[in-house]
């Protein structure tokens, strides 16, 4: 069951932190997990291959901070809330801020909805709130290529949808012949990381459908929907690749 959850904090304590905080943001997420299921917790974290949440830098508004978690499993919302109550504040760096509960939304979805309610659209506009890259032949390519961003999405739905409603690989076939980049406005934006820094590309970008096949297209928009869930691209658990849908261009 994809859900995202929006946890805010107070603005003027969140200026005082550094720049890139996702690393604690990160840590905070484990502990609220641990006190739910602290055997998850763990093999959550040791699990190779895709993970199933996300977690966000920090977004500031004009009043408020706020990050963001997402979860692709099922029965990880419950062991998070759960986390979050009992323990409603963030440490970062030794700084602990409480999380505004009463502004804390969630928003919910369900895989087989997704599939069932995706629209039939031609042309699919993406925003990248975050730098977005991807590992590709041993090498890191910072651009919203078709394949590498929907079978990002879609390697993402195989592992944590009901298995009936996996997608299969010849999908990508047609996503091949018939998905192109017909309008971008995007820029290159370093992440830093304990390890260097990370180039990837933040901003807008259209994909036109010049193919035909109605489910093929349908499958298209349910992923491109799913992005706001499951990020695009690597690093997602560190804050790189926060994906949402634009109605249009």
């Amino acid at each position: 069951m994809p859900a995202s959850i929006e946890l805010p904090l107070d603005r003027r304590l969140a200026e005082r932190l550094p720049r890139n905080a996702v690393p604690a943001l990160h840590a905070n997420f484990f502990r609220w997990l641990e006190a739910g299921d602290p055997a998850l917790a763990r093999a959550i974290d040791a699990a190779e291959g895709v993970k199933p949440f996300t977690v966000s830098p920090l977004f500031m508004a004009r009043e408020w901070a706020s990050f963001r978690v997402t979860l692709l499993q099922d029965g990880l919302l419950d062991l998070l809330e759960h986390g979050i109550r009992v323990r409603p504040e963030v440490n970062i760096l030794g700084q602990r801020l409480p999380i505004m509960i009463e502004g804390l939304s969630a928003i919910v979805a369900e895989y087989g909805s997704l599939l069932a309610n995706a629209a039939r659209e031609a042309q699919i506009t993406l925003l990248f709130r975050t730098p977005m890259s991807f590992r590709s032949e041993g090498m890191d390519y910072p651009l919203p290529d078709p394949e590498l961003v929907f079978d990002s999405y879609r390697r993402r739905w195989n592992a944590f949808a009901p298995a009936d409603l996996a997608i299969a690989d010849d999908w990508l076939d047609w996503l091949r012949r018939s998905v192109a980049v017909s309008r971008f406005e995007l820029r290159s934006e370093p992440m830093r990381f304990p390890d260097g820094l990370q180039i990837g590309c933040t901003g807008k970008v259209q994909f036109s459908v010049i193919g035909a096949g109605e489910h093929a297209l349908d499958v298209l928009n349910c992923l491109a929907d799913y992005a706001f869930f499951c990020g695009t691209g690597r690093k997602t658990t560190q804050g790189m690749g926060q994906t949402q849908r634009l109605p249009g261009w």
